[in-house]
């Protein structure tokens, strides 16, 4: 399987990278929104006449300049067990404070092959993303496209996870640990109902 790293190292060089996990990390991280409350309380009293002209407006709240971000991925496709895996998937930038799309990037994704080294998963396939083109570019330090068309192909799986008692269904994702082992991680929540397949995950923070 292809990596990703020319992917995430894009989005890390387009922003400031606050907190990140990786694609094997089956935690979500979270951002607070921007608690900056600084005040100019400068009330010196200027006796010349000349008139200050600084209009500078803090705009950590806009969503374009001293928010967090987060930043994953997203996907949804139609599944036919042990037959076929057909949708997409997008990489993403949200703004945490404000809750909207910054960059998204899609990539279309098709099945390649039937896996059954997953014992844990109710089906799983090697799927293999072709970059497709930008949803939402909205933001100046969205990497720039063609540092993102890197086609890929990995294997994903669905099934489920008891945590305290609570069973969740999973997206689960083969890679290779530092030993060379195969390993299947429970990465990221995914729904699975008829063909209908989708998943959230979220990797870390940047700042914007």
């Amino acid at each position: 399987m292809l990596s990703r790293t020319l992917t995430l190292t894009a989005l890390a060089l387009s922003f400031t990278t606050v907190g990140c996990g990786s694609k094997t990390d089956d935690a979500t991280d979270s951002g607070a929104a921007d608690t900056d409350t600084d005040t100019d309380t400068d009330t010196d009293t200027d006796t010349d006449t000349d008139t200050d002209t600084d209009t500078d407006t803090d705009t950590g709240d806009t969503g374009f300049s001293g928010d967090t971000a987060l930043y994953g991925y997203y996907g949804e496709a139609e599944v036919i067990v042990d037959t076929s895996y057909i949708g997409y998937e997008d990489i993403y930038v949200k703004n945490v404070a404000l809750g909207g799309d910054l960059c998204v990037y899609r990539w279309t994704a098709e099945s390649s092959a039937v896996l059954t080294s997953c014992t844990e998963c109710d089906w799983a396939f090697t799927v293999d993303l072709t970059p497709d083109s930008y949803v939402t570019n909205n933001h100046d330090g969205c990497p720039a496209e063609a540092d993102l068309a890197e086609a890929a192909s990995y294997n994903y799986g669905f099934g489920q996870y008891e945590y305290g008692g609570t069973i969740y269904d999973m997206l689960k994702y083969e890679y290779e640990d530092s030993n060379g082992t195969m390993i299947w991680a429970n990465v990221a929540l995914a729904e699975f109902e008829g063909t209908a397949f989708s998943y959230d995950w979220a990797i870390g923070l940047i700042a914007l």
